[in-house]
């Protein structure tokens, strides 16, 4: 089942990316779509397509974790970032 498009939606390349990977996941039966995050933005593109599993968002923001805790079938995760310098 290929996720349908919001009504009077443009199809820019973060919309694009965020259908594909719903119509990916339902394809797969994916048990999970991960959408690392700072801001939130991918997790509420990928939530408008509703896709039947579950919506990871971690994210090292306490702000935009509390924000995604109202988005529809998100659960979002505060994670640390870590340095990659070695």
């Amino acid at each position: 089942m290929t996720p349908e498009r919001p009504p009077g939606e443009r199809s820019p390349a973060p919309e694009a990316v965020a259908r594909a990977a719903c119509t990916l996941a339902a394809d797969i039966d994916a048990a999970a779509i991960v959408t690392c995050t700072q801001s939130g933005g991918t997790a509420r593109r990928v939530a408008r397509y509703r896709p039947r599993c579950a919506i990871l968002a971690p994210t090292p923001h306490a702000e935009t974790y509390r924000r995604l805790a109202l988005v529809w079938g998100v659960t979002p995760l505060l994670n640390q970032t870590q340095p990659t310098d070695g």
